[in-house]
């Protein structure tokens, strides 16, 4: 399983580079979304980031809140509320059966990261594997291709 993160300052467009990452992911394999979430929600809102990454065709998605941790399959079906809100927890959830994880936010993770907008390399804790300055123009199949070369997670 290959794991990115995605991070950037709010309204950077991070969502946005998610929702056109995965279907150039999908391509290549099988594709989950994390998301981290600075607040409760209710779980897979239409509109809300969740729902827009299944939207745009992961195969799940775990949300990571600061009370619990849930996962949305591409049935819409929500499971297993955790309470430990955590990117390493959620990546057990999806069980290495994914080829590829997209983790938005996450930037105390240790895992390659692509930069949305102007966030200092200082500020997040992953080696940088790109910086997309405007998520809607930005070419997903060479970034998709750079994901497909990393090496799986420990």
């Amino acid at each position: 399983m290959k794991v990115v993160a995605i991070s950037g300052y709010q309204d950077s467009g991070k969502t946005t580079l998610v929702e056109r990452l995965v279907p150039a992911l999908a391509a290549r394999g099988t594709v989950a979304t994390v998301k981290s979430i600075h607040h409760d929600v209710d779980i897979d809102t239409p509109g809300k980031d969740t729902h827009r990454h299944r939207s745009a065709g992961a195969d799940a998605v775990v949300g990571v809140t600061p009370s619990f941790t849930f996962q949305v399959t591409t049935d819409g079906t929500a499971e297993d509320r955790d309470p430990d809100a955590s990117l390493d927890r959620a990546l057990q959830h999806l069980d290495d059966e994914y080829d590829f994880v997209v983790a938005e936010g996450f930037k105390t993770a240790t895992v390659p990261t692509i930069l949305v907008g102007d966030i200092e390399e200082s500020a997040v804790a992953g080696p940088v594997l790109a910086r997309v300055d405007e998520p809607r123009e930005t070419d997903v199949a060479a970034l998709a291709d750079r994901i497909a070369g990393l090496p799986d997670a420990d």
